[in-house]
């Protein structure tokens, strides 16, 4: 396999020193900017998203070779993984390096019908192609961005609907690029403002995708029930929900005459802190001076309490004025928390990449 990867290599610079015009490529994306990159695409819900999200942020971004076979090697299998290294080859500045890339795929199969795909495209003037020589290869799936799920049509629907008429196709391409782009709003608003809309049931599945929290996912699916258009299909988004409680709610929400009755969290039985009490805490913690003294009250509360939700540590943490502090606050915290399982959304209290990827590997660390 060695000597392949070698023999490969050398065909492959043979062919990018023959490309006429060069690459239009010469500065690749910063170290800082490469690990907000990668956090990015970790948390994606699926592959296809985050070859969507991959492929979106190519298009003004340039990698190096070694980047590139560490987005390659966060893809589930190796047909996504070669969707994204074809898109990626046409934006790495040390293209002689690719062979670096050949490295994250599993089946040197693959490896051939990327080096293939390279080789033609080159001919083809960088029109990167799977059909070469006349051999076709099926591609990796008609639309990449969303999951393989039953989306409903509303073409002849008669049913009960929640509004006149869903928002265009083309609309919805807008909002839902908008909504792709890492440098959009947060999420959370984002998807408020997107179940103001009137919705097909597909167009609020495919949105729902984006969302990587379940319980997020959940209330946004709940919320947009009175702006959907073809009502009596929205049981479809139960596909979206692992939680049993979460899709009897969806259930008793489209069945006439019942009421919605918000899901317990699993994990947290009788152990919580109220969010009136919850307020005092923050105000208590929030008028202490310094850091130091912000962390002896939050801890000792902590102790006290035990029972903190994922989403209050993360307001907790806020708080704190340096990074360092908020992490030892992330760290501590984690052990007297009730939904554990939602312990990423902490992360959104930092600022900087690297404190966000530290905390998501002390996480892994407690699993």
């Amino acid at each position: 396999m060695k000597y392949i990867t070698i023999i490969l290599f050398q065909l492959l610079s043979m062919a990018v020193c023959a490309q006429s015009g060069g690459s239009t490529c010469t500065q690749p994306m910063s170290e800082l900017q490469f690990r907000e990159f990668k956090t990015q695409i970790s948390r994606q819900f699926n592959d296809q998203n985050k070859l969507s999200l991959a492929q979106n942020t190519l298009r003004n971004n340039c990698l190096l070779a070694i980047q590139v076979k560490e987005i390659t090697q966060m893809f589930g299998n190796d047909d996504a993984r070669l969707e994204f290294a074809k898109q990626a080859f046409k934006r790495t500045v040390d293209k002689n390096n690719f062979y670096e890339v050949y490295d994250a795929f599993s089946r040197f199969s693959v490896v051939f019908r990327l080096h293939d795909s390279i080789r033609a495209g080159m001919r083809q003037g960088g029109n990167f192609s799977d059909n070469d020589n006349n051999n076709t290869y099926p591609p990796y799936n008609q639309d990449t961005r969303f999951p393989n799920l039953n989306y409903p049509d509303y073409a002849n629907y008669n049913g009960r609907k929640s509004c006149n008429f869903p928002i265009a196709e083309s609309e919805f391409e807008r909002l839902f690029s908008e909504m792709q782009n890492p440098s959009s709003p947060g999420q959370t608003t984002d998807m408020n403002r997107i179940s103001s809309y009137c919705l097909s049931t597909a167009q609020a599945m495919k949105f729902a995708t984006l969302i990587q929290q379940e319980n997020i996912r959940f209330e946004f699916l709940r919320s947009t029930v009175s702006h959907v258009y073809d009502v009596d299909n929205y049981v479809a988004v139960n596909q979206l929900l692992t939680n049993q409680q979460y899709k009897n709610s969806i259930i008793s929400l489209l069945t006439p005459g019942t009421t919605y009755n918000p899901p317990t969290n699993t994990n947290t039985g009788n152990c919580q802190v109220p969010d009136e009490e919850f307020k005092k805490i923050l105000d208590r913690v929030r008028g202490a001076s310094f850091d130091s003294e912000k962390m002896t009250t939050a801890q000792t509360i902590m102790k006290a309490k035990k029972c903190f939700t994922a989403t209050q540590v993360r307001e907790l943490v806020k708080l704190f004025s340096f990074s360092k502090s908020k992490m030892d606050m992330a760290k501590f915290s984690y052990d007297y928390t009730s939904d554990k399982d939602n312990y990423f959304v902490v992360a959104d209290a930092f600022t900087f990449a690297g404190d966000k990827e530290e905390l998501f590997r002390f996480i892994d660390s407690k699993h």
